[in-house]
């Protein structure tokens, strides 16, 4: 019997359904894994794009093999559309600093950075390019991408949006590395397990 939790450890669960699906022909199994991914996906970010628990554990779910969804199922159904998916690795893309890292939110590391593997989907697959951690290639860039093809350097923006979901007011100034950025929210936690109770949060970058 499958697992049927959603959390953000719910990824292989999802991906193993899907790929049990495609093996053995089984359509009710694929749109359970699907209907898995919508659900962890929508348990785990708001309709912008922006996270509901951090950026660390936002991330979480789509590291660890949701992101073999979409990709098992191109050609059958695009899931790398305006999609969820698509919107959140968007708002990583936007909301990474000045540092190339992601912003201090709740459980989030200062030095957590959106892994390589992420980075390359989001870039081969969807257009979007996010700051590069520096590492060699992943397995997804091995797997899809000419890597005789030099990377793009695309300069980091400064950031001026309200995300609506999180409550986080984004503030920037100039371009590249230089940039001054700021994120500011007030948390109430609402039940979201690695949310901070803090009635103040300010960053500047």
């Amino acid at each position: 019997r499958a697992d049927t939790q959603i959390t953000n450890k719910s990824g292989p669960v999802r991906a193993a359904r899907v790929a049990f699906g495609l093996v053995y022909d089984d359509a009710r199994e694929i749109k359970a894994g699907i209907d898995g991914f919508d659900q962890v996906l929508a348990s785990q970010f708001y309709p912008d794009g922006s996270m509901k628990e951090s950026p660390l554990y936002g991330h979480k779910p789509i590291g660890e093999d949701l992101w073999r969804i979409p990709e098992m199922l191109r050609g059958r159904r695009d899931l790398y559309g305006d999609g969820l998916y698509k919107k959140a690795l968007q708002a990583f893309a936007e909301l990474a600093t000045p540092l190339g890292t992601q912003p201090v939110l709740d459980d989030t590391y200062d030095t957590t950075r959106v892994p390589q593997r992420t980075v390359d989907i989001a870039r081969i697959r969807c257009g979007i390019d996010m700051p590069d951690p520096g590492g060699p290639p992943s397995d997804f860039a091995l797997l899809n991408s000419d890597l005789r093809a030099q990377k793009r350097r695309v300069p980091g923006r400064a950031l001026n949006k309200y995300y609506a979901g999180r409550h986080l007011a984004c503030l920037g100034l100039g371009r590249g590395a230089k940039r001054i950025q700021l994120y500011a929210l007030g948390e109430d936690a609402q039940g979201h397990g690695h949310r901070h109770a803090d009635p103040l949060n300010v960053q500047l970058y």
